[in-house]
This record gives structure tokens, sequence and C-alpha cells, in this order.
């Protein structure tokens, strides 16, 4: 057992750190202390206790003493990522017949412009109030160009084999991530000639592509693409969000808004999603408020109206119950995007439940369908039992309200006193009296009048 001290001013003589392989060759390293460096093959192994799963190694604060670790390469057993924080220091391979599973709470933190290749099966599945991310270490250098900076390369799914098992990205959220080299295709996901993928309950922002900013299907890749949230993503020369080429992928109850085209050439074809010799499904979508210059205004390029239903999408589109509204967003909390009342997206999706409907819960964690299904990544449930002005919940609208409500407004958060603690979507709605969509000094003003009997109803009532 080697001694409890640290060794300072050694080289630890790493293999090829600039390469991503940390591995030490005659160090004092080696066999000392407790970091964990790099395999032979450049992947982390479990070299402490059992695995939770039969024939899985498990990389997790039991194997390893922080909450941290480094990895790159090929792995090459069925491996689980249970950790704070994987840092990502080259490409990562998972090979045919492999397995990667990600547990919820993991940040995958990339240290360069590095990607994730699946030739086997990756299963990431997050929970509503714990996600898993995958961001870059530097997202304040990130920027909407063709610079590399602050940017990772992006989940690639390339010619995967139909007999392996489906793929899961459930309750991820991903940012930072381009795709620049070549074609550009797909910011975050790029899928060729496979479909057993279901990408849901996901929050894509602030990624960037020459085409797709988000996820690119090619060669009948059909994955099913529900209740996620697309915002704030970029294609440089054509495609937000989705470029489909030669598939037909289900994009079913995602919002998909304020994402931009930069290519300012209006004869050049851009949209939000583009359709390319291309039969998408796509029903109970909110797609609105995206930009493009292409003279030719729409949120689509070539999509069929046969399959194209049930969605609230700027400037219209024909097709069966398709429609041009503003969803009224409630535009705060952790989920901006949550509709509140009136909307006409509530009790407007398809009265047929789709096939290809996974999920049971919306993006929040909330019951997917309430009455019938809503159109949006977010099923909208009435508040109506909770008064205006009643933040705490306990049946009455008083002093103390008041003064929640002014906390807030001064930036303070979590409520005091109150199990549970965050201010969650309805408790905005209630807090809202004056419905600016904003909580204010303001509204604090109107609860407390209120709470005195010096008015009897709020703005927002009336």
């Amino acid at each position: 057992m080697p001694p409890f001290n640290n060794i300072i001013g050694e080289n630890p003589q790493l293999t090829d750190p600039e390469n991503g392989n940390y591995q030490p060759l005659n160090s004092s390293a080696i066999s000392y202390g407790c970091q964990t460096f790099l395999a032979d093959n450049l992947s982390i192994k479990n070299k402490i206790g059992t695995s939770a799963i039969a024939n899985y190694s498990r990389i997790s604060e039991t194997s390893i003493n922080d909450n941290y670790v480094y990895v790159g390469g090929i792995i090459t057993e069925n491996t689980i990522w249970d950790i704070d924080t994987i840092k990502v220091v080259s490409d990562i391979i998972i090979p045919d017949n492999i397995s990667l599973q990600i547990l919820s709470g993991t940040k995958i933190e990339f240290q360069g412009f590095y990607s994730i290749e699946i030739n086997g099966q990756i299963i990431a599945i997050g929970e509503p109030d714990n996600l898993i991310e995958f961001t870059s270490i530097s997202p304040e250098l990130f920027t909407l160009d063709e610079n590399e900076n602050g940017a990772w390369n992006g989940l690639r799914f390339r010619n995967i084999l139909s007999t392996n098992n489906l793929s899961k990205l459930e309750f991820c959220k991903f940012s930072c991530s381009k795709a620049i080299e070549d074609n550009g295709f797909g910011g975050v996901i790029s899928i060729n000639n496979f479909s057993k993928l279901l990408i849901n309950c996901c929050i894509f922002e602030m990624n960037l592509a020459k085409r797709g900013g988000v996820i690119f299907c090619n060669t009948n890749a059909n994955p099913i693409i529900s209740n996620n949230l697309m915002a704030f993503n970029y294609g440089l020369l054509s495609c937000s969000t989705i470029f489909s080429s030669y598939s037909f992928p289900k994009i079913i109850n995602n919002t998909i808004v304020n994402n931009e085209c930069l290519n300012e050439d209006i004869f050049l074809s851009t949209a939000t999603i583009h359709n390319y010799i291309s039969k998408p499904f796509v029903q109970n979508n909110i797609i609105r408020d995206n930009v493009c210059a292409f003279f030719m205004e729409s949120e689509f390029l070539y999509a069929k109206p046969f399959y194209t239903t049930y969605n609230n999408i700027s400037n219209g589109f024909e097709g069966t119950g398709n429609f041009d509204l503003d969803p009224n967003f409630i535009f705060y909390g952790n989920h901006p995007y949550s509709i509140n009342s009136p909307s006409q997206c509530i009790d407007n999706g398809s009265y047929e439940i789709s096939e290809f409907m996974t999920s049971e819960v919306d993006l929040s964690g909330n019951e997917r369908i309430n009455n019938i299904i809503d159109i949006g990544a977010y099923e909208f449930y009435s508040n109506s039992q909770i008064p205006y002005g009643d933040i705490d919940n306990n049946g009455l609208v008083e002093a103390y309200d008041a003064s929640l409500a002014l906390i807030y407004s001064i930036g303070g958060n979590p409520l005091p006193l109150i199990d549970p603690l965050p201010w969650q979507e309805w408790r905005f709605v209630i807090a809202d009296v004056d419905g600016n969509n904003e909580i204010q000094a303001f509204d604090a003003a109107l609860i407390l009048q209120y709470s005195v009997g010096l008015i009897t109803t709020f703005p927002i009532e009336d």
C-alpha cells in the first residue's frame, strides 16, 4: 500500500497527453494514489466494485476518488457513466455490440472539438429535474460561425446494423455543438441509414451547423423526435433545426421556436425544417417565430400536407388541424415555453394518438395527456383551483404572498418557508396578477391591496 502523501514536482510521464492518452509510463503515479488514468484503448474501465447491471463496467464516484474523470477513444466493453462530470479529451467511439449508458445528472463536458460516434448503442436517460447535459468546457467562447472554439462535434450515428438495440436520448440538454466540417450536417445529432433511435424530452439550445442546426437525417434515417424543445439554434447555410434527406423521421409534440438561418441570400432555399425527397410525419408541434431570409416565407420546405397535421405553425400550413395563432407561452421559470390559458394549443392536438407516441410525460415531467393531448412539448394543467395571488397555496391571499412576490421581483429565490421551495411554473402564473408576463413590485403591491380589501379582483381577471 503506497503512503498517503502527495508527490510534488515530479513529471508523471504520461504517454501522449496532447492526443488524449493520459496513461502513465514508467511513472511513480502507477499504483499510487487515487487518480484514474486512461487505459490502453483510451477508455476508462471500472477497477473497483461490481456493477449494478450485469456485464457493465461502471464509472462512478465509488470507483474513483473525485467527481470527474477523463474519457476518450474506443469503448471496448459495455459501460455505465454514473458520475458528476465526464471530461471528453478525444473523439469517443462506441463500436458495434457495445452499449454506453449515461445516468441522470451526469455532465458530459467536451474539452475540445470532439464527437461521440455510435456504431453500437447509447442509452442516456435523465430525469425531468435532473437532466444529462452535453456541452463544451468553454461555452463563453461559442460563436455563430465556423470557429471550433467553445464547441464540440455532436453525436454521430452512421450505418448502424438494423439488428442493434434501440438507442435512447431522454431528458438530456445539448448546447454548444457544431457541424462545420465538409458539408456540416446536423449540429448535435447526425443519423445516416439508421432508424432505431428515440430522441425524447430533450432541450436543444445554442447549437449550429451549416445544414440542420440540431438534427440531420439521411438515407432511411427514421428516428422518433418527440416532446423536445429546440430554441436558439442556427444554420449557417440552410435549415436551423432539422434537415431530412431521403428519410422518414417522426416529429411529434415538439416546440421549435426562435431558431435562425444566418444565410441572408433570399434566393437560397432555407427553412426551419428542410426536407429533400423526404416524408417526415409532423404532428402536434409548435413551430413559430423562426427566422430565415428565403423569399418563400415558410417554416417548412417541401413537406407533405398529408403527413403534417395538428401543428401551430407561423404563416400556416396545409394539412388537417394546422393553424397559426399565438401559443401564449408563459416566458418565465424553468420552462418558459410552457403554454398558458387561453391558448389554442390546449386540447387541440390529434384526436387519434399516434402509434409513434412513446412518452407518458411531457418535457416538464407532467402526464403527457390531460383530456386531449396538447400541441407542443408541454401539456397544460389548469391552476384554476388556486386563486390568483395565493403564492404559498394555503387557500388565502395574504400579506405574506405579497412579500413573496416582492422578494422574487428583486432576485430572491427560492421561496422561504415553503415546501417545495422552487418557483414552479404554476407559481409564476398565480403571482403575475397584472398579466404582463413578469413578476414585479407592482404585482406585490396589488396582492397586498387585495389582502386588505382595497381591491376585489386583479387586472388579469378583468
